[in-house]
C-alpha cells in the first residue's frame, strides 16, 4: 500500500508541471498618453512593442486607460463628406455595407480588456477616425468604466457613415459600467452597430446618439444582444422616424 501511494504522488508532479507550462500569459499595458491608446491596442493585437507601449502577450491583454484620448485620423480616400451629403437616402431601411477595415483607427482583432478608469475616448467628430472602436471578426473586447463619444462612423461604399461609437463585425463585445453617447452618423447605428456579433451590456447607458436611417442607439443585424440593468434612451433616427433607440434585424430563417 505504501508503494501505491508513493507512485500516485510521483505521477501527479509531471501533470502539475504540464498544466503550469500550458498556461497562457497576458500583459497589462498602461495607456497614459505617452503610450497612446492606439499604440496600446496595436501592441495587444500584434504582441509586439509599439511606440512607447510594451508588448502584448498571447492571452487576454488588459489596457489600463489612465487618460482621456482625443482621437484624430488620416484623411480617407474612399469617399468625401460632400459625396455623402449629396447622395439621396435609400428608399427603405436596409443593412449597411461592410466597411474598409483599414480605415478604422482603433481596431480590436484579439481578446482585449480595456479598463477605462472612468475616462472618455473622444473622436471629436473627426471624420477620418471611422468608428471610435471597431471589433473585427477575430476580436473580443470588454470595455469597463469608459465613455465613447464624438464618433461619426465609417464611410461605406454607399457613401454614408455607419457605426458611430462602436462597430462590432462578427466579434464579441461586452460593456460594463460604460456609456456610449454623443455619436452621430448619416446612416445606421449612431451609438453601436453590430453585425453577426455577440454583445452584452451591463450597467451601461446608450443615449444622445443619432443614426439618421435607423438604430440611433443600437443597430443590430443577425446578432445576439443582451442588456442587464442598462439604459437606451434619447437616441434618434430622423430620416425614417423608426428605430430611434433600437433597430433589430433578426438572422435569416433557414
Amino acid at each position: 500500500m505504501k508503494m501505491y501511494f508513493w507512485k500516485q504522488a510521483w505521477l501527479k508532479a509531471p501533470l502539475l508541471l504540464c498544466l503550469a507550462a500550458g498556461q497562457v500569459q497576458a500583459a497589462t499595458i498602461t495607456a497614459d498618453g505617452n503610450c497612446t491608446l492606439a499604440d496600446a491596442i496595436t501592441a495587444a493585437n500584434t504582441d509586439t512593442a509599439t511606440g512607447n507601449c510594451i508588448s502584448g502577450d498571447a492571452g487576454k491583454d488588459t489596457i489600463e486607460l489612465t487618460y482621456s484620448p482625443l482621437l484624430s485620423g488620416e484623411p480617407l480616400s474612399q469617399a468625401t463628406d460632400g459625396l455623402m451629403i449629396t447622395l439621396p437616402p435609400p428608399a427603405t431601411p436596409s443593412i449597411p455595407p461592410i466597411p474598409h477595415e483599414e480605415n478604422m483607427l482603433l481596431q480590436i482583432s484579439t481578446e482585449i480588456f480595456i479598463n477605462g478608469n472612468r475616462n472618455t475616448i473622444n473622436a471629436n467628430k473627426d471624420s477620418a477616425v471611422g468608428s471610435v472602436l471597431y471589433v473585427s471578426s477575430n476580436g473580443n473586447l470588454t470595455l469597463n468604466e469608459t465613455t465613447i463619444t464624438g464618433g461619426t462612423g465609417y464611410i461605406s461604399e454607399d457613401g454614408y457613415r455607419h457605426g458611430g461609437g462602436i462597430y462590432s463585425n462578427g466579434g464579441s463585445l461586452t460593456l460594463n459600467n460604460s456609456t456610449v453617447s454623443g455619436n452621430l452618423v448619416t446612416g445606421y447605428g449612431g451609438g453601436i452597430l453590430i453585425n453577426d456579433s455577440i454583445v452584452t451590456l451591463t450597467n451601461s447607458t446608450v443615449s444622445g446618439n443619432e443614426g439618421s436611417f435607423g438604430g440611433g442607439g443600437i443597430h443590430s443585424d443577425a446578432s445576439t444582444l443582451t442588456l442587464t440593468n442598462s439604459t437606451v434612451n434619447e437616441n434618434s433616427s430622423p430620416v425614417y422616424g423608426v428605430g430611434g433607440g433600437f433597430m433589430l434585424i433578426p438572422p435569416p430563417s433557414n
